[in-house]
């Protein structure tokens, strides 16, 4: 009987045990939920402030460069009005990597000029006269504003890109009000800080540096980009080994 007893006992403290284990699964359970849920609206708010690009391996060291020259413009409280701010790099594997740009918030008409321009937004008459072409004389204004500012000294900037899916319209309906800015510096030079290979490098960091002097003083390549011709990142060769 005692025996049964103490059986008994044993079972149903593992009972217990296994009550317990069910709690502690339930709870962690619950709070990857909570945080799944928190993530998630994390998420959502930050995309609503923030565009995260992605960028080619291949194409890494010119947007290392389009980054620190679109922070340098960004980074001045001037360029903000006229240049969309790179608030940060973020490097996922030493190959792979993010550029984070802020949002600008779209409307009806699209978030880029190429958008209003098709939407016929500039065509539009209003109560006052022809809206439409007093907010192209205003874009047109402010565009030619930021350029004149961004190559200006001390930043001597050249876009080398400038286009209407370049730049970004922030558009409020109810003050009928907008600001249009510059994005996109992946062709973007510096005049006084050209990017030039040197006589000591070798091997990749010598390719590296050709194809960035080769971006840097080219003149922009019209599309199709590559059509009978090579890309420089293929011109380069090593040379063969003495074993070879």
């Amino acid at each position: 009987g005692e025996g049964e007893g103490v059986e008994d006992e044993e079972e149903g403290g593992e009972s217990d045990e296994e009550s317990e284990v069910d709690e502690d699964e339930r709870q962690e359970a619950q709070a990857r939920k909570t945080h799944s849920r928190f993530a998630k609206l994390v998420k959502k708010q930050l995309g609503r402030q923030l565009v995260l690009k992605r960028v080619k391996e291949t194409q890494k060291d010119s947007a290392e460069n389009e980054y620190r020259i679109a922070s340098e413009v960004g980074d001045q409280e001037e360029g903000k009005r006229f240049c969309v701010g790179y608030l940060d790099r973020i490097l996922e594997t030493p190959t792979r990597l993010w550029l984070v740009l802020r949002r600008v918030n779209p409307s009806e008409h699209g978030v880029d000029l190429t958008d209003f321009i098709n939407s016929k937004f500039f065509q539009q008459i209003g109560a006052s006269g022809p809206r439409g072409q007093r907010h192209a004389c205003g874009i047109v204004c402010q565009l030619l504003l930021g350029l004149h500012w961004v190559s200006s000294p001390p930043r001597l900037v050249s876009m080398r890109d400038v286009k209407p899916d370049n730049v970004l319209v922030e558009y409020d309906d109810f003050q009928d009000a907008f600001e249009a800015k510059w994005t996109d510096f992946g062709l973007a030079i510096k005049f006084d800080a050209l990017r030039t290979p040197s006589t000591d490098q070798t091997g990749d960091a010598l390719r590296s540096a050709l194809v960035a002097f080769w971006y840097d003083t080219q003149k922009q390549v019209p599309k199709p980009k590559w059509v009978n011709r090579t890309p420089p990142e293929r011109t380069y060769r090593q040379p063969a080994s003495a074993e070879g």
